[in-house]
């Protein structure tokens, strides 16, 4: 939170979303699983349009404990991605 903090008008969105992934990455590594989720699902509106965030939108969900809802996303965004690994975790 400090880096947002000292220059918050310099910060680009990939930055921001970048930040967000780290913090999810934290809070994984603790076994902090509904933190982590929240994180990855913050971290969209950052880079809404993306690969990477819309896959981790629904492994944020997954990780949420809303696996109704990242089976469906998955389900749907592997038209998109069809290669993508780490959907494909979250599919099956």
């Amino acid at each position: 939170k400090e880096i947002e903090s000292r220059a918050p008008d310099k910060m680009q969105p990939h930055h921001r979303y970048q930040l967000k992934a780290l913090r999810s990455k934290i809070h994984a590594d603790r076994w902090e699983w509904d933190r982590a989720g929240r994180e990855l699902l913050d971290a969209k509106r950052f880079m809404p349009g993306t690969e990477r965030a819309r896959v981790n939108e629904a492994i944020g969900y997954e990780l949420t404990g809303d696996r109704e809802r990242a089976h469906a996303l998955a389900t749907a965004l592997r038209a998109e991605y069809p290669h993508s690994v780490r959907l494909l975790t979250v599919w099956v």
